[in-house]
């Protein structure tokens, strides 16, 4: 997610996936220009926006939520990380969360089946008269079935896309900063 300044001043939030179109104020109904993102699919290895590969993690959340305070008076605060660390680029600035690796998607995905497989063909045709272990069969189908369907979305790319926290200084902007 990265923002638009309009000339109402009103911010204007555009996801990472349309970057370089043109999006709508909510405020006035003005069409402005996203910024352009090059590199957003080398998002794992690399700045999205200048493609360098010279970057560092943010490791806590109370250091993502000071560099954004320092940047911008308006922003999403921070109370922890889920499944990736975000990462500033050293040389533009840009504040990013990479995407999530497609080895975990597969892995989670196999370790859903695997425990599909487990509760629908051992547990369930072998358990116990009684319903002492209803519960913890219900649960364990609960948790494959969420495995797979989240490892689905991202292998689609419905989640678990790259996402920009903060855009930095552009290409242009840097060379015009040093001319």
């Amino acid at each position: 997610m990265m923002h638009v300044e309009c000339d109402c001043g009103r911010r204007v939030f555009v996801p990472a996936h349309q970057a370089g179109q043109k999006v709508i104020c909510s405020g006035c109904g003005a069409e402005l220009q996203a910024p352009g993102v090059p590199f957003i699919d080398h998002a794992g290895r690399s700045c999205p926006l200048c493609g360098c590969r010279n970057w560092t993690k943010i490791i806590k959340p109370t250091n993502l939520n000071r560099i954004l305070a320092s940047r911008t008076g308006d922003f999403k605060e921070y109370t922890n990380f889920i499944f990736s660390l975000p990462r500033e680029c050293r040389e533009c600035g840009t504040i990013w969360f990479p995407p999530t690796a497609k080895w975990a998607v597969f892995l989670t995905l196999v370790f859903g089946v695997i425990l599909l497989g487990t509760i629908l063909f051992v547990l369930v045709p072998n358990r116990p008269p009684g319903d002492s272990y209803r519960e913890m069969i219900l649960m364990g189908l609960g948790a494959g079935v969420l495995m797979v369907v989240l490892s689905f979305l991202a292998l689609t790319g419905k989640i678990g896309k790259a996402t920009i926290v903060a855009i930095g200084k552009t290409n242009d902007q840097m060379n015009k900063a040093e001319g």
